[in-house]
């Protein structure tokens, strides 16, 4: 599943709110969620603004964000 769509579900927010939020098409949203179309520019900051996360994790989602809560960090010796 894509991050943009599992952040959006965590937020409980609809499809609709959420393209509202960025002003634009509900279905440009669902483009970004299935992977056919991916956000550039000024979208992506605020998407990051209004999903709390960087844009690389929203743009390459392999896993949670060091800087989500619950999420553990690696460290090495």
């Amino acid at each position: 599943m894509n991050s943009i769509k599992i952040r959006r579900e965590k937020m409980g927010l609809s499809r609709s709110e959420v393209a509202e939020r960025l002003h634009i098409h509900e279905e440009t949203l669902a483009r970004y969620e299935r992977g056919t179309r991916e956000p550039v520019g000024s979208l992506l900051l605020s998407m990051k603004q209004l999903f709390g996360c960087s844009v690389d994790d929203l743009l390459n989602p392999t896993g949670p964000s060091a800087t989500e809560p619950g999420a553990e960090v690696e460290r090495t010796a």
